[in-house]
């Protein structure tokens, strides 16, 4: 499990990254946009696997909470959880405003998904 800090610039902004500078850690939240029980939902997503469950457990969120699916490797985040993941370094990303950042994230979770045996 990679331990990480918090690295801040007076130009951007805050980014979690490995001790080890030569790994970057980079998670991503999009916009809170997906309807379910009454409130708008975000996706916390990951380079990799550990990035993703060690961003989702520094949140609080249980591993039950995995979305594990073809449509890409995520947990689901109300805007609260994404305003504290931003905070904790998380990358916002926007599908109106980052269109081609949003499409290669995506990619990247769907390829992270555990293959479905039909």
């Amino acid at each position: 499990m990679w331990k990480t800090r918090c690295i801040r610039s007076t130009r951007e902004p805050c980014h979690a990254v490995s001790i080890n500078p030569a790994r970057p850690m980079t998670v991503y939240v999009d916009d809170a946009v997906t309807l379910w029980r009454g409130q708008r939902w975000a996706h916390l997503m990951a380079d990799t696997l550990d990035e993703l469950h060690a961003m989702a457990a520094r949140l609080g969120i249980p591993r039950r909470a995995f979305q594990d699916k073809p449509s890409g490797a995520h947990y689901d985040v109300t805007p609260e959880l994404r305003e504290l993941a931003l905070k904790l370094g998380a990358t916002a990303i926007s599908r109106h405003a980052d269109r081609e950042q949003v499409r290669t994230v995506i990619r990247n979770a769907r390829a992270q998904a555990s293959p479905r045996t039909r």
